[in-house]
This record gives structure tokens, sequence and C-alpha cells, in this order.
């Protein structure tokens, strides 16, 4: 019927779009109704939790600003000067934030309130009050407290408070900010937009902020079938989305908590709007299966000829390779069979031709070859030199810190010793301030002292250590003894410790200086130190858990540096090298070492030491040998 290929082709081509375009028209009409159902209701739950990580987000950006107030230099200034003319002027700097501001005493009464930009005389005493009693218990950290009705705003707000305590727990001042849950959502771009709109209600369905000024404060109406379950998942701050009459309009709509409250954000469509997309999307659709018919028509013909022209080209470029020419090739571009055949046939042709050529090809290979091989070489000798200058470098360092330490520690003997005869044999002599001049004295050199001793122990930790099998109960038993704890103090091993592979006296300074350091800080007149161990996967999971005064979190990574400590130098001797030295030895050997501790409840020190045998890996510590 038809006598060439580029016919065939173009026939069943213009079958094949043809059938494509009215399948994909009839399939898509037929799914349209139900996809953009799903898309609509996903894009209101999108806007929903979007809109209540904007309300979040806003919330605790006051948060922070309120934390910004308070420790300003004003707001200390005024504690301490009782300035309130200052203090006034730069709270009203703050108004477009928060509807009120107040300053209030330790007794929980307001001292100075602003609201609207204007003092106010109307004072409150809120020592009673959630935000307060919270504060108490979390001073120099911003909270936040929902209040169903606010007495000053005529209506729900948000209050924040931040109460401030200086480093020595005196108080500082507590602030109290509120803000209109209503004026709160007016700010978020949800509750602006006319076409989409959105609600944001409590828990018991009371609106808080919307479009429609006249319904806040209002109960919501939800209606129709299943409305029973919404109420419910609203009450539950649930998520959810579905269809049904709210406040007397059908809609579609979708609900989702507002994180951190007791809040519901609820973004509603009307369902006639729902309609009109529902008609313009079916318009869309038939003029996109129409477009498609036109291109795939275009695209028929672009084919036929893509594929007739390059097999003409073939057969041409075949016919003069046949003759001997070897240096022809089939100029073809396309991605198909007949490229691939191209492709292999000028592969073919370009073997032939390097044959011939191979073997000066073959040489500069060897020789360039030779050349990489010599360079290679060479970074390798240069890399093992700068190796061995590294090692022995350190080496010297740490050969050199151990000399400077112990001719350091000489004259410090001296001075301790002749400050010691002076007090013993000249103390009737000495007034009060002589004397504790003297014994100040005798404790720095002794402090001296034992700073360099443990800057030679940390300095003496990179260095290469004999490892044997090493019970760990005996060395928990060792430790104890070498801290002698009193006997308000009980130290007690709750499991048996493993045998592992390691250096002794590693194992030893590791236990000494956690057990010193729970004995040395107990504030508790019953002192109670428990010692774990437990398996966890390929290693020893060890605990030193006591019940003395606490960390607080904020300085869990400051302890383990060196030459760091958390009380003043006259309260405690503490060289602030223990825990640095314990941090080495743990990663050392290929664990890790945190701490879990609140204030006024103890503190819990764990490490880990791998189960298999354990090769430190010294290469590693000797270029750290001495950091």
């Amino acid at each position: 019927m038809f006598r060439s290929i580029k016919t065939k082709i173009l026939v069943l081509q213009i079958g094949l779009v043809l059938s494509v375009a009215v399948s994909l028209g009839v399939v898509s009409y037929l799914i349209t109704f139900s996809s953009l159902r799903a898309s609509q209701q996903q894009n209101l739950r999108y806007l929903a939790a979007n809109i209540g990580e904007e309300i979040s987000v806003l919330i605790d950006s006051k948060g922070r600003l309120l934390e910004k107030i308070g420790t300003s230099e004003t707001v200390t200034n005024y504690a301490k000067k009782q300035q309130e003319n200052f203090l006034v002027g730069y709270f009203e700097k703050f108004m477009p934030e928060f509807d009120t501001l107040s300053y209030v005493d330790d007794k929980g009464m307001e001292e100075l309130k602003v609201i609207d930009g204007r003092i106010s005389t109307a004072l409150s005493n809120v020592r009673n009050s959630i935000i307060f009693q919270r504060a108490v218990n979390n001073p120099n950290k911003t909270l936040n407290s929902y209040t169903a009705f606010c007495p000053e705003l005529n209506g729900p707000c948000i209050e924040f408070g931040f109460m401030e305590k200086n480093f020595f727990d005196e108080f500082v001042g507590f602030l109290l900010g509120k803000v209109s849950v209503t004026v709160l959502a007016e700010k978020i771009r949800g509750f602006k937009e006319k076409s989409d709109f959105a609600i944001l209600l409590d828990s018991s369905g009371t609106i808080l902020a919307c479009q429609d000024k006249d319904k806040i404060l209002k109960k919501v109406v939800i209606e129709g079938a299943g409305s029973e379950h919404i109420v419910s998942g609203i009450k539950t701050m649930g998520s959810g989305s579905g269809r049904a009459v709210i406040s007397g309009i059908d809609s579609y709509f979708a609900y989702s908590p507002v994180p951190g409250q007791h809040w519901s954000v609820v973004t509603i469509m009307p369902y006639q709007q729902f309609i009109a997309k529902l008609n313009a999307l079916r318009n869309t659709v038939l003029l996109v299966g129409l477009t498609i018919l036109i291109a795939g028509i275009a695209l028929s013909l672009f084919l036929a000829s893509d594929i007739t022209q390059p097999i003409a080209e073939l057969v041409k470029t075949t016919g003069l390779i046949a003759t001997g020419d070897f240096s022809q090739r089939v100029n073809i571009d396309s991605t198909d069979e007949i490229g691939t055949l191209a492709q292999s046939f000028n592969g073919m042709a370009e073997n032939l031709q390097k044959t011939t050529t191979s073997m000066v090809n073959l040489n500069r290979e060897v020789i360039e070859r030779k050349k990489a091989e010599n360079a290679q070489q060479n970074l390798n000798e240069e890399l093992k030199e700068t190796v061995e200058s590294l090692t022995i470098a350190n080496r010297e360092l740490a050969d050199f810190a151990h000399v400077v330490a112990h001719d350091l520690k000489s004259p410090l003997r001296g001075i301790g010793s002749l400050a010691g005869i002076i007090l013993a044999d000249y103390r009737d002599r000495l007034d009060e301030r002589g004397r504790q001049y003297l014994d100040m004295l005798v404790g720095r050199t002794e402090r001296m002292s034992e700073l360099i001793s443990g800057i030679m122990t940390y300095s003496e930790l990179g260095r290469v250590a004999a490892q044997q099998p090493i019970d760990l109960n005996e060395v928990v038993q060792e430790a104890i003894a070498e801290v002698a704890p009193p006997e308000n103090i009980k130290i007690v091993q709750e499991n048996d410790f493993p045998t592992i592979i390691c250096d002794r006296t590693h194992m030893i300074q590791v236990f000494q200086n956690l057990l010193g350091n729970s004995v040395k800080f107990m504030d508790k007149p019953h002192g109670l130190v428990l010692l774990n161990c437990v398996e966890d996967d390929d290693f020893w999971k060890f605990s030193v858990a006591d019940n003395g005064c606490g960390i607080e979190s904020k300085y869990f990574e400051k302890i383990f540096r060196i030459f760091q400590t958390l009380i003043r130098r006259d309260e405690a001797e503490s060289t602030g090298i223990g825990l640095s030295v314990v941090k080495r030895i743990i990663e050392k050997y290929d664990g890790k070492i945190w701490v879990e501790s609140k204030p006024e409840k103890g503190s819990t020190f764990f490490f880990t030491l791998p189960k298999q045998k354990m090769e430190v890996k010294n290469e590693k510590f000797q270029t750290n040998s001495i950091s």
C-alpha cells in the first residue's frame, strides 16, 4: 500500500500520537476531580501547618526579644539605681512588639508597667501567676504562657516572662510582657489574604483570630457528616482535613496545631470556589490535549526525516570505504540504533588506521608512565622524611617540657619549705595578717607544683605505653585507696569490671581523677558515688555517678578543656587538668567521654572503651603529644 519507509513511519507515528492524545484526554478528564480535590486539600494542610509554624516562630522571636530587654544594661541599672524615667523610655521602644511591659520585683509585685506607650498605675501582684512560678524555677530563660482572658487587653493573650539572676544566683529583675493573640495573628500572612482564609481556635473551639472581626471570641460552628470527629480532632490538637459546613459556609478545610500552644489553625476554601477551579482545570486539559496533538503531528514529520536521512548517509559512506579509503567516516549525530551502528562502523575504520601507528604511541606511553612512577617515588621519600622529622621534633619537645617542669619544681619546693620554716619558727612574732600571707604563700606554691605535675602528666600521654591485660576491678580499688574518701562519702562498685588490653597507669589516672572530682565537689552530708559497667555493642560503657552539686549543661564542653574550672581558685584547689587528662586517655584508646548532670542533683560521667584488643595508633598521638 505504501512504497517508502518514510511514508509508513509517518502514518504509524500519526496514528500513535492520535491514540495517545485521545486516551490522555479521556483519562485526564476522569481523574481531574479526585486529583484536584486531593491537591487542594494538600495545599490547605500545608497552609494550615505553615501558618502554625509562623505563629510559633513569631512567639519565639518575641521571647528572644524579651530576653534581650531583660539582659540589657538599662534594666540592670534600674535594678541597682531605680531610674524609672530611663526604663520607661526604654520600654516605649518595644511597644510595637508588646502590648504591655512590666518590671516585677522579687516578691512578684509590679513596680513599673507600660501599656500602649503610657505608664499605668494599675499595678498588681503576679507572684502566684503561672508564668512567675515557672520563671522562678527556670531563671535566665524566656518562658511563655497562654491566658484565656487578660483584663488589660480585653481578650486572650500570650504572657512572656524572663527572670534574670546574676552569677551569684542573686535576683536582678523579672520582666513580664503581654501580647494579644488577635493582634499577634494579624501579623501572619495567612490572616491577611482574602482568597483562602484562616481562623485560629483554642482547644475549646473559641475563635481567637480570623478575617471577620465580629466572629472573634465566639464559638466556631461545624456541621455536617463527620463533624464530631473533626471537633474531637481540634480539641485533641490533631491534624486533618475534609468537607463540612463551617460557620454556615460549605467548605473544604484543613486543621493543624500550633507547635507549643493549645491552638489550632483552620484553613478554609469555599466549595463554590473549588468548583470554579475544577472548571478552569477542565478547560486547561482540553487545551493541553489539542496542543499535544498538533505537536505530535509535527514531531512525526521530524522523526520520519530523522530516520531516512541517516540511512542514506550510511549507504553513501559505506560505498566509499569499500574502495579502500579507510579515512572516510560516517557523519551521523543521532543517538538511536542507527547512530550506534554508525559509531561502530567508524570505530572499525579507526582501528585499522591505528594498527600502523601503535608502536609510536606505545613507546610514548611507556616513557610517560616511567616519569609518573619516578615522581611518585620522590613524593613518598619526602613524606617519609617529613614524618621522621616531625616524630623527632615532638620527642624533643616532650623531653624539653619534662626538664623544664622538673627545674621549675625545685625552686618552688625551696620557696614552700622556706615559708613553712618561717611560719613554724616565727609564728609568735608575726601578726595575724603576716601568718595569713605565709599560709597563702605555702598554698600558692603547692598549687603551682600540682599544676606543673599536671602539665607533665598531660604531655606524657602521647608517649608509647606498654600494654597488657589489666583487671579493671583491681584498678578501681587502687584508685579508691588513692582518693581516700572521707567517712561521709561512700563509693560503691555495682558490678564486676572486665579485663582489657591497656596501660595500667592510664586506667588508674582515669578512675582516680573521676572519683577525686566526685569526692572534692561533694556538697551533701551523705555522699554516694556509684561505679557501673555495661556492654554497649562493641564497647564497654562505664559510668561514675554521684549525688553532688551537679553541673549546668552550658559547661558540659568547658570542663574537658585544659586549665578550665567552674569555681574560683580561692574556694577549692583545682588545676583544671584532671578531666582533660581523662578525655585524652579515653580518646587515645578510641573511646569517648561525656557527662550528664543537673544542678543540685548530681553528675554522671560516661566513657567507653572498645571490647576488642586495643592497639593504640602511636603515629596519631606522636603528632599531638605536645598540644
